[in-house]
């Protein structure tokens, strides 16, 4: 069985793509300066709307890449982390990349030299993590400007916290809460039944149903599958794990089970059940399968406390 969304460690790692598990992990062995994005611009993530007061904790983009409020229940007009849903892919990018690098090199923004002799790349981390977000939660953030996807931002400001806070030897639980917080930040505005392009744009709790014509046409926007229902014969828009879980998240720790934990091999389609995350050790085959754990790139295809990751690539940005 091998675990092929494994994208390129630790801080993106679950990515719906092409690698669900960790993205972060990717990213520490090696040298760092700073060669990156000034924070104080647009461009550069963290400044990028901080002078700007929101009349609404949840907002969406129109359009025409105007903010309009989008009228989620349960909206905090108090939060403001000074970012907006189109400004937040680079914020938290930013974030990640400040993270990785106190956790391989002692400092948030090292100088030249200050990566074990090198330089750090600190443009290629935030390019590498705008798309992908933590364990792939800004994907599909692109359809942003569609008026379809609001931004929550108590989530995002909770998103953002965690990022900064977060642990170098990430215990599983709290690797799980970062996810949660940051897959809560895109809030679809589609309701059950409207057409949609991905599940991003789908209310919490559906996801983006595939059309009869094989996905030519506009998916319709459904209810999640339950647990032990049947997730094969259900074809979402992008995985199968979007059937059980919003947005293949993990937030209510399920996923479509599509091998078997006895001995690896595929199961029949119309055998493919909505089951409950799995504990440490168990067979997996991303990392959506497992209950705060992450499913390695490599055999044994178990689930793992994601802190046996640590250190193994901080030279991904090391120049």
């Amino acid at each position: 069985m091998r675990n092929q969304f494994r994208l390129v460690a630790l801080f993106g790692g679950a990515t719906l793509f092409a690698g669900v598990t960790a993205a972060m992990l990717v990213a520490c062995t090696g040298d760092d300066t700073v060669v990156g994005l000034d924070a104080s611009t647009p461009d550069g993530g963290p400044g990028a709307d901080s002078g700007k007061e929101k009349d609404a904790a949840v907002e969406a983009a129109s359009e025409d890449g105007g903010l309009t409020d989008a009228g989620v229940d349960g909206a905090d007009a108090s939060a403001d982390g000074g970012f907006d849903v189109l400004s937040f892919d680079v914020r938290l990018a930013t974030q990640l990349c400040e993270s990785l690098a106190r956790c391989c090199y002692g400092n948030s923004t090292p100088a030249d030299g200050g990566a074990d002799g090198g330089t750090f790349d600190q443009a290629a981390c935030i390019a590498k993590y705008t798309p992908l977000g933590w364990e792939s939660s800004n994907a599909d953030s692109a359809l942003k400007t569609k008026g379809k996807i609001a931004i929550d931002r108590q989530a995002g400001d909770s998103c953002l916290a965690k990022a900064k806070a977060m642990s170098c030897n990430l215990p599983g639980t709290e690797f799980k809460a970062i996810r949660d917080a940051c897959f809560g930040v895109y809030v679809g505005l589609v309701e059950p039944g409207g057409n949609c392009t991905q599940s991003i744009e789908c209310k919490p709790d559906n996801f983006c149903k595939q059309a009869s014509d094989g996905g030519v046409g506009p998916g319709v926007c459904t209810a999640l599958v339950p647990l032990e229902g049947s997730c094969g014969n259900v074809t979402a828009k992008d995985r199968s794990d979007e059937v059980c879980s919003y947005r293949a998240g993990a937030t209510n720790s399920a996923f479509c089970e599509t091998y078997s934990p006895a001995d690896g091999l595929p199961i029949p389609v119309g055998q493919q059940k909505c089951k409950a995350a799995r504990p440490l050790g168990a067979p997996c085959q991303f990392s959506i399968w497992c209950n705060n754990g992450i499913c390695p790139e490599t055999e044994p295809y178990v689930c793992k406390s994601p802190e046996v990751y640590w250190g193994t690539s901080c030279g991904a940005f090391r120049n």
